[in-house]
């Protein structure tokens, strides 16, 4: 959705924003309101500010830990339905993809998601650790 707003329009919405974040109840919409306003207030690095910013050299984004979520999600969705073994034949095209999952299947290979057996055990893995 894109919404035609000037400039400061789009300050005056972040202000309003951090605040209505702020006062939420849930601790990290206060945090991220907060550091929405630092910024607003002070300026600076937003990823810094939020703590987000990888160290210098590092190819561990904020960017590429979503990008790697999404993918793991979908691995393990693909495997649940299908086993390891039959959803790495799926994502490499040897076998049949079931409709139920062909979107999953394109995105996953979109996103030049890795298709060996192993690859479904880490992210079921990696995943499996984000629920704890």
């Amino acid at each position: 959705m894109q919404i035609e707003l000037s400039r400061a329009e789009r300050v005056q919405l972040l202000r309003e924003l951090s605040g209505h974040l702020q006062a939420d109840r849930h601790p990290g919409a206060a945090w991220l309101g907060a550091a929405i306003g630092r910024w607003l207030h002070h300026g600076g690095n937003l990823p810094e500010l939020l703590g987000v910013r990888a160290p210098r050299g590092s190819k561990n984004t904020a960017q590429a830990i979503t990008r790697r979520a999404e993918v793991d999600a979908l691995l393990r969705r693909l495997a649940l339905a299908c086993g390891a073994e039959q959803a790495s034949r799926v994502l490499r095209g040897i076998a049949p993809c079931p409709v139920e999952l062909q979107a999953a299947v394109e995105r996953l290979r979109e996103l030049g998601a890795p298709s060996s057996p192993a690859a479904f055990w880490r992210a079921s893995r990696r995943v499996a650790r984000h629920m704890r």
